[in-house]
């Protein structure tokens, strides 16, 4: 239970608007939510440069599964 609260309270990134499949993710294209089940918002800088390998819609949380990381190719 204390975990889920946990995660309640932090914040996951979070797409500001819809993002094109093939997209590279700027600042401009992200804001911070809750609950904290996704990528959580400390790492936006590992994030901005990376690109969208699906269509995404506005509000959507970020998961490791939507991009390919910039420095590694896809993410896993």
């Amino acid at each position: 239970k204390e975990k889920e609260d946990r995660a309640a309270m932090r914040r996951s990134i979070c797409c500001r608007r819809a993002i094109s499949k093939g997209a590279m993710l700027t600042a401009d294209d992200l804001c911070f939510k809750r609950p904290g089940t996704g990528i959580p918002a400390f790492k936006l800088e590992q994030i901005i440069g990376s690109v969208v390998n699906r269509d995404l819609n506005r509000d959507h949380i970020l998961e490791l599964s939507d991009i390919f990381w910039k420095e590694h190719g896809p993410a896993s």
